[in-house]
């Protein structure tokens, strides 16, 4: 029994290590495109505003903070980031981060395994560090990482360009998701996981996991 106990701990340690990682694509449905706010300008405020992808099981509370127009966006409009482009051309609606030391916060309705948002920033107006973060179910960031040092984005002259960048871990222990600093942008936010009805990589070894436990324990009774 103590032995099976310690191979099932320990294989689960390994499988979160391996699987708590930075992403760079797409890890699901989109979940939120912003089109709910089409032809409602810049939209600034500071929620908490009701966010949801057409049959999308995921509802997402969005609330911003530190924005100089009072709020951060959640419309469309052009939104200038100097070397990396512009956004809003076209009519895209997106989320932004009105200043270069400010944050969007969504949470989600129930935990994921996986988060991930199609972002750029502007690297030319103030301010460092352009994040992103997964948050527990109180709001607190479990894991995050600058954008700017770990993966940057450069879109020079680019209209709407960006890219994929979130957060995956082992299990379903993600209840929100952060974009923060450097007039951060957003659109299409995807997740995988438990709630969102995809299939959890690591599930099917953890399962193994706790069978081999089983199997080793009978044959310790037998013998």
């Amino acid at each position: 029994m103590h032995f099976s106990v310690k191979f099932g701990i320990g294989l689960l340690g390994l499988v979160s290590m391996a699987s708590a990682a930075l992403v760079t694509s797409a890890v699901g449905p989109v979940v939120a495109d912003f089109n709910q706010f089409a032809g409602l300008g810049y939209n600034f405020q500071n929620g908490p505003t009701q966010v949801q992808n057409g049959t999308s099981p995921i509802v997402i509370t969005w609330t911003a903070a530190g924005g100089q127009q009072g709020g951060g966006v959640l419309g469309q409009g052009s939104y200038g980031l100097a070397g990396n482009g512009s956004w809003g051309s076209g009519g895209q609606t997106y989320t932004a981060v009105d200043n270069a030391a400010a944050q969007i916060t969504m949470m989600f309705s129930a935990p994921v395994s996986g988060v991930s948002m199609f972002v750029n920033y502007c690297p030319d107006c103030g301010g460092t560090a352009a994040s992103i973060a997964a948050l527990d179910s109180g709001g607190n960031i479990i894991e995050s990482y600058d954008l700017t040092v770990s993966a940057p984005i450069s879109t020079p002259g680019g209209q709407n360009a960006g890219a994929y960048r979130g957060i995956t871990h082992a299990t379903s222990d993600i209840w929100g998701f952060e974009i923060f600093n450097m007039y951060m942008v957003g659109d299409d936010l995807t997740v995988t996981g438990a709630a969102s009805g995809v299939p959890e990589p690591t599930s099917g070894l953890l399962a193994l996991g706790g069978l081999a436990g089983i199997l080793i324990q009978r044959l310790r009774r037998r013998s």
